[in-house]
């Protein structure tokens, strides 16, 4: 393989395509280029599509009732007249970002596409795209970098390779203890993931 030649090379649209090179230092060349498949996140979208339908539905059910209160108590005046329109208003920012979460199947697949994977000869490199603007968090990875990386295989020959799980804290208990979820980082839900991982071990944990 030339110098200029690399796995996944041309899969990428142009605009990431630069993305990547302008990431490159001067004497760092690509090994492997990929992206995610949506369909691997298709859970995830599906259960932001219930919990959108769940924080949409109960504030418009309230801003229903409000209405149907201020409605039916008629006309009033001054200050208490309003009440009822102002308490009707309060869950109106829920009720559009449960709309946005419930519609997630339509721009989900679009904001995974947007994930981009490389190995180079130096380092693994993640670039993950913000939810709401065009820029990215870019995550090198070098080989001691890699010592925990593990794999998840499916059946289609897809997966993940898994490099670091990031803990964020949601709540904290009385005893100190915390709650929270796990972000996983890595090439994720990629095609042919056990070729992806031994080429990202020969090129930079030999």
């Amino acid at each position: 393989m030339s110098t200029n030649d690399y796995a996944g090379k041309d899969t990428l649209p142009p605009e990431l395509d630069q993305r990547v090179r302008s990431e490159l230092a001067a004497d760092e060349r690509l090994v492997w280029v990929g992206r995610p498949r949506p369909d691997r996140f298709r859970g995830q979208t599906i259960l932001l599509s219930f919990v959108g339908a769940f924080c949409g539905g109960v504030p418009l059910f309230i801003i229903t009732v409000g209405l149907m209160v201020a409605v039916g108590a008629g006309p009033g005046g001054g200050l208490s007249g309003c009440i009822p329109f102002l308490f009707c208003l309060l869950p109106a920012p829920f009720v559009l970002l449960g709309g946005y979460m419930l519609v997630a199947p339509l721009w989900m697949p679009r904001h995974i596409r947007r994930i981009i994977y490389a190995i180079t000869n130096r380092r693994a490199i993640v670039w993950e795209p913000a939810w709401f603007s065009d820029r990215y968090t870019v995550r090198s990875y070098t080989g001691a970098g890699l010592r925990r990386m593990h794999r998840a295989d499916r059946t289609n020959g897809t997966g993940d390779l898994v490099f670091e799980e990031i803990y964020s804290p949601s709540s904290y208990s009385s005893n100190g203890g915390t709650t929270g979820s796990r972000h996983q980082i890595g090439f994720l839900g990629i095609d042919r993931v056990r070729e992806v991982e031994e080429l990202l071990r020969l090129t930079l944990m030999v």
